[in-house]
């Protein structure tokens, strides 16, 4: 039975490491985004080519659902006048509303590549918070491998220095 309660803690100290990981690419990933879009972007006025919506709901976590991401077709003209339209752009509810209401908003495309496109509340992260929440996976993955160790000393017996523990008056 006790090495059911190693195991345990170990597969909770990888899958917190594979979170972890997961979290820092993630955050890489969107710092990439974000320096191409800094580097080679036009800012241009979309417009929604339907009203039709897609919805989609990410989530932090089990049972708490982190926010929703919106997805549209678009039209944009760039600086040289051609008109492009775009599908399955990510934008926020803000962004939804002012397209609903106006039927403009404004995002950013990369003029080497006019299909990409970033709006920035729908494709916005929060790469501080991802970070925190890498670091604290980090954290907890070695404070579980730590346990485990001293769990596993002190039910088998063993102690850092060799002598017989006793106490004296």
């Amino acid at each position: 039975m006790k090495i059911l309660k190693y195991i345990a803690l170990m597969i909770g100290a990888f899958a917190l490491f594979v979170f972890g990981t997961n979290k820092v690419i993630e955050v890489n990933r969107a710092a990439k985004i974000n320096e191409r879009f800094a580097a080679d972007s036009e800012v241009a006025v979309f417009s929604a080519t339907s009203k039709a919506f897609t919805e989609e709901t990410y989530s932090r976590g089990r049972r708490r659902s982190a926010g929703i991401v919106y997805r549209a077709d678009l039209t944009y003209t760039t600086a040289d006048g051609r008109t492009v339209n775009v599908s399955g752009v990510p934008i926020s509810t803000s962004e939804r509303d002012s397209l609903n209401f106006s039927n403009e908003i404004q995002c950013l495309y990369l003029k080497s590549d006019t299909q990409q496109v970033l709006c920035k509340g729908g494709a916005e992260m929060n790469e501080s918070s991802s970070y925190t929440y890498a670091i604290m996976a980090y954290i907890v993955a070695i404070m579980l491998l730590y346990g485990a160790y001293e769990e596993y000393k002190r039910d088998n017996g063993k102690d850092e220095d060799d002598d017989d523990d006793v106490q004296f008056a």
